[in-house]
């Protein structure tokens, strides 16, 4: 019984003494865990690594993938960065107490080298199609493919995986190639040959494999020989280009013409159109597509044709003391989808007084907004052939436009804001443009995002001529409007809503001449454009521009 007691008093002095020390250690914790908040408080590591995604480890333990942010406690500390296929880096760093230290590292790839031999000389290599010019290439450590080629031998090719620090031998056994013409096609499908420069050209385009003696051959509608053309093969790729005349230099009658190479006892065939209807207008490319200054022209480009335009000019409120207003920056670009539907796009930026003064204070200050537009058109014409050298051109476009802000105060002219629909017509010969054009726009001030009932009517004449490599013309518009558009400003601070009304029977004349210009024997043609802006009784604005449009 005294034993049992004695079991029982020492159970309970255990269990005592054990709850005493559990107490006392979770206290001890609770004020280690304190102290530690109040040292980490606004100390901290953030890492950061020129490749994102990179393994952090702090003191051994994972922090996440770069960018990281992680508090710690003041001291030094153990930083490790890991990342597959990059060389891994480890540092330590001291933070002090409420400091957030920027740490970056710089991970390297790891890398290894092919070397390649061959048992020719002159040999080109390749490591994934991009052409070395050294035997030993270091390269990342993943697959690679590598290529070895000569002008009449067989390609080798061969794909291989580089570790890290691994040096991986290549050698190319090249055998000689049987000969054969491995291509020929043309550049385009019809062409001109009235047309200026490189526009009256066609590229024949063809390949072969090994030396040999060869020649071009270009047959008539009929299959009578008009053109040939000799070579002694010694490099893969040719192309010729053919100005559609026989070797007495005398024009060819339209027609589909067959092209023939021959070489050894091979043979291929290929085939174009010479059509004396395909022309390329003299015209700039504008929000409107092709046309005539401002002025929307029934006139397309051949099939497929792609154009770009690209320039900036000067812009003067001449209503006071001919003060400076703007400079446009301007770029467009469009794609003759087939003959008669073309699809455009438009950019323009008017650069005012205080980007004027970031490039060197060129202009006088004034205080002018900046506005940013961007435009889409679709136009769809055709012709119908009245004679051998007379055309009657037709056709609709619709525009959508939306800028940042309305331009050209008191506000009413076609500034590519808004939904458009448009009709043109007019009469053509291959040297000669006359013709009418129509465009009624919905939301012209603000475009139709903003709240109004403001609509436009522009209408007006064009008329263009054209002498060999020049061309030369003017329009003119007249605009009416009708509705209001909505402005908010800004009195004391407080933005206020106000109606204004552009009702007008005749709103706007936009009125100017443009003269363009082939450059040399290229596609590329260069723009000159001068016009006003008038509003009757009102402002009136002086616009120039030059431009430069390139035919692919």
């Amino acid at each position: 019984m005294r034993v049992l007691k004695k079991l029982v008093s020492a159970v309970f002095f255990f269990i005592f003494t054990a709850t005493l020390f559990s107490e006392s250690r979770e206290r001890s914790l609770h004020q280690e865990k304190l102290r530690l908040n109040s040292e980490t408080q606004g100390t901290a590591l953030k890492i950061r690594s020129n490749v994102r995604g990179a393994e952090v480890y702090i003191d051994y333990h994972y922090a996440g993938r770069t960018p990281v942010y992680a508090e710690v406690v003041p001291g030094a500390h153990f930083i490790e960065i890991k990342k597959e296929h990059y060389i891994e880096q480890s540092l330590y760093e001291t933070v002090f107490s409420g400091q957030v230290k920027d740490v970056y590292f710089v991970l390297k790839r790891m890398t290894g080298i092919i070397s390649i031999s061959c048992n020719v000389s002159d040999a080109e290599f390749y490591i994934d199609s991009e052409r070395v010019y050294k035997k030993q290439n270091e390269v990342e450590d993943c697959p690679h493919t590598v290529t070895v080629k000569k002008f009449g031998y067989e390609v080798f090719s061969k794909s291989v995986y580089v570790l890290n620090r691994q040096i991986v031998d290549v050698h190319a056994s090249l055998e000689e190639a049987q000969f054969e013409i491995q291509s020929l096609s043309c550049s385009k499908k019809s062409f001109n040959p009235q047309n200026i420069g490189l526009l009256g050209t066609i590229d024949i385009h063809f390949s072969v494999n090994a030396p040999a003696e060869g020649v071009l051959e270009i047959f008539n509608p009929n299959g009578l020989l008009v053109f040939t053309q000799k070579y002694s093969f010694s490099k893969w790729n040719y192309t010729y280009t053919w100005n559609g005349r026989d070797k007495d230099e005398n024009e060819l009658p339209d027609g589909i013409y067959t092209v023939r190479l021959i070489a050894e006892d091979k043979k291929i065939l290929c085939a174009f159109n010479i059509d004396s209807s395909i022309t390329y207008p003299l015209t700039v490319l504008g929000p409107n597509g092709t046309g005539i200054g401002t002025f929307a022209a029934p006139l397309m480009f051949p099939d497929e044709t792609v154009i770009f335009t690209m320039g900036s000019g000067y812009i003067m409120n001449c209503t006071d003391d001919k003060s400076f207003y703007a400079v446009p920056v301007f770029a467009s670009m469009g794609f003759q989808i087939t003959d008669y539907v073309e699809f455009a796009g438009h950019f323009n930026f008017l650069v005012d007084k205080e980007s004027a003064e970031f490039t060197g204070k060129l202009f006088p200050p004034i205080d002018i907004k900046r506005v940013l537009t961007c435009g889409l058109s679709l136009k769809i014409c055709s012709d119908v052939k009245l004679s051998d050298e007379l055309k009657f051109n037709f056709g609709g476009l619709v525009r959508f436009g939306a800028s940042n802000d309305s331009s050209f105060y008191p506000y009413g002219v076609d500034s590519v804001n808004g939904l458009s629909l448009g009709a043109m017509l007019g009469f053509s010969t291959k040297t000669f443009y006359a013709g009418l054009s129509s465009q009624f726009t919905f939301s012209p001030v603000e475009g139709l995002q903003a709240d109004g009932n403001d609509k436009t009517l522009k209408s007006g004449i064009a008329v263009y001529k054209t002498i060999e490599v020049f061309g030369f013309g003017f329009y003119c518009a007249a605009e009416s409007s009708w509705g209001t558009y909505e402005q908010t400003e800004k009195s004391d601070g407080v933005g206020k809503t106000v109606l204004y009304d552009i009702s007008d029977s005749l709103r706007v004349i936009d009125a100017g001449f443009q003269i363009n210009v082939f450059i040399g024997n290229s596609g590329s043609q260069f723009s000159v454009t001068a016009g006003t802006i008038i509003y009757p009784g009102s402002e009136t604005y002086f616009y120039t521009k030059a431009a430069c449009s390139h035919v692919f």
